[in-house]
């Protein structure tokens, strides 16, 4: 008996399958997202990216910087994200926090998750950081005479992001506050301007239907005290 005819109907369901699965599935729950209402203000979310902060995302990518940080926030029943405080809003007193979900990546393209956490996740970085901190983090990560240096951090500097240049009538409002030869001054460039942007705008703090805010004054972690970076696979 020839069972030549069986085996080819065999792999093509199983790929048929796996297709349907892994591809027309997802964009089926996905692919029409739309924007939504934030709970329970109403604000549309998520917002489009534009100018500096959408150039940044490019600089980000192709400085591979989701090779040692993720933007995602795993749910209790995944993992211990939230109750390390990786998604916590750490605006104010308001130590609430949330999950990650697809509506947070619905502009971002490609979805830079990553995988692993050998340096802090990102999801929330802009509720931490503004884009001068992000600024001077960039340029001496371990320097702790600089707002957002961490001495135990692993992060390289990124000093081609930067550029020294002689001092004009005077000093540049975006120079680093660093000794350099008399005369001159440290300053982002085009990159590192977009790329502070970028990252200071990444924050996943709105709520919406599919993760509403719990009950006032009943938080859904603890936030985390310790800010030295970790080595925890996202897995």
């Amino acid at each position: 008996m020839n069972f030549g005819p069986f085996v080819f109907i065999g792999v093509f369901c199983t790929m048929v399958i796996s297709w349907w699965t892994f591809v027309f599935g997802p964009q089926v729950q996905i692919g029409g997202m739309q924007p939504g209402a934030t709970v329970p203000a109403g604000d549309v979310y998520p917002v489009y990216r534009t100018g500096a902060q959408k150039r940044g995302a490019e600089v980000y990518r192709a400085n591979n910087c989701a090779a040692c940080h993720t933007q995602q926030v795993r749910p209790n029943n995944l993992g211990p994200d939230i109750a390390r405080g990786w998604g916590m809003r750490q605006v104010a007193s308001d130590t609430r926090g949330r999950y990650s979900v697809g509506e947070d990546y619905l502009y971002d393209y490609p979805v830079m998750l990553g995988t692993q956490r050998v340096g802090p996740d990102l999801a929330n970085v802009g509720t931490r950081m503004d884009e001068k901190v992000v600024l001077y983090h960039l340029y001496d990560p371990r320097n702790k005479d600089l707002p957002g240096g961490i001495p135990a951090s692993v992060m390289p500097p990124y000093p081609f992001l930067f550029k020294t240049q002689k001092i004009g009538r005077g000093p540049s409002p975006d120079a680093l506050p660093v000794k350099v030869e008399a005369g001159y001054e440290v300053v982002p460039t085009d990159d590192g301007q977009a790329l502070a942007a970028y990252v200071a705008s990444l924050r996943q703090t709105a709520y919406i239907f599919e993760v509403p805010p719990p009950p006032s004054g009943k938080p859904m972690g603890m936030r985390s005290t310790n800010s030295a970076p970790t080595n925890t696979p996202a897995k």
